[in-house]
């Protein structure tokens, strides 16, 4: 297994720019070990519990009707996988690729 971090920064809105630091971690598991991650069914296993980012806007997700975050929901399970409708970092989600944070 190779960890990697790196330092992230991306700017959010049109008129009021906003810059948002984050951290990026990429591990990089070799064959044996996605195996036995594969054979005990270790995917849904919490690494880091984590509120939701700087990045996201947790009143705008709030005020959303139930009909349009059914749709957001299912769209982005559908694109990016169950666990990217929970703000933890799960082994799914390194598996996958890097998961990045961004602080404020």
């Amino acid at each position: 297994m190779k960890v990697n971090l790196s330092h992230t920064e991306k700017t959010t809105g049109m008129i009021r720019k906003t810059t948002h630091y984050g951290v990026t971690i990429l591990v990089m598991f070799d064959p044996t070990e996605t195996a036995i991650i594969e054979e005990r069914k270790l995917e849904r296993t919490i690494i880091l519990e984590r509120d939701p980012g700087s990045d996201v806007d947790v009143d705008k997700l709030a005020n959303r009707s139930a009909g349009v975050a059914i749709a957001s929901g299912i769209l982005k399970a559908a694109t990016q996988g169950m666990d990217a409708l929970k703000y933890d970092l799960t082994i799914a989600t390194l598996l996958r690729g890097s998961g990045a944070y961004f602080l404020s």
